[in-house]
């Protein structure tokens, strides 16, 4: 039988949650954000907090970091995630895109 994808849980983020999402005991954690779709923040074993932004392109499913947190905050980080969806959308890769 094969095995079953976890499930993710999507939650809309706002600032106290990222601050105080527990930190793992190794590894990274990756939570979605369910107000941009492809947006998330990622925490890893070290405490280090970042946001990421997956898309598909060319077929192939991308993931590229948009900056740590707190540096960039989370109104920046989905403003950044909605001009790259709107880079994807028109064929472009994100990585390319400026700014």
């Amino acid at each position: 039988m094969p095995k079953r994808a976890a499930r993710k849980t999507q939650v809309v983020l706002n600032d106290l949650m990222i601050r105080q999402w527990p930190v793992p005991e190794r590894g990274k954690v990756q939570v979605p954000d369910g107000t941009i779709g492809g947006l998330g923040l990622r925490v890893s074993h070290t405490g280090q907090r970042s946001f990421y932004l997956t898309y598909m392109h060319q077929g192939r499913a991308q993931r590229l970091t948009l900056g740590p947190y707190p540096e960039l905050k989370l109104a920046a980080a989905r403003l950044k995630a909605a001009r790259l969806i709107e880079a994807v959308n028109a064929g472009q890769d994100p990585r390319t895109v400026p700014g």
